[in-house]
């Protein structure tokens, strides 16, 4: 399920008792399904992530052209892979940013985000 108009999350590493720092999730690869991208057409973008303490809860994309879409991953474990269908309106070189969140459990808690990963395209 992709829902849009969510903000990106800015959580940060480690815990308030000042005890290990428990590792961000990362996003591993994002790709489009189908090359080259076009203006007015749906494209996918296939995303995956991992947190190796973690499980992986969300997908954060800011396309670049003033929409933000997130998928929520049904307790997926600590690698997850998801796919994301976009329509750019109008030609351009966009900046795809991505952002994996990570929580203790399925159930919440301990939300962490991944560094967001960049993903340049060129839509034609």
């Amino acid at each position: 399920m992709v829902l849009c108009g969510a903000m990106l999350m800015a959580a940060g590493p480690g815990t308030a008792s000042g005890g290990p720092v428990d590792p961000r999730p990362v996003v591993l690869s994002a790709r489009w399904t189908t090359e080259p991208v076009r203006a007015n057409r749906t494209e996918n973008l296939q995303v995956t992530a991992a947190d190796p303490n973690d499980v992986i809860t969300e997908v954060d994309v800011v396309w670049g052209d003033g929409v933000i879409s997130f998928a929520d991953v049904i307790c997926s474990g600590r690698t997850a892979t998801v796919r994301l269908d976009h329509r750019f309106p109008r030609r351009g070189l966009f900046v795809v940013q991505v952002v994996a969140i990570s929580s203790d459990t399925c159930q919440g808690g301990g939300r962490q985000a991944s560094p967001v990963f960049p993903v340049a395209t060129l839509v034609l």
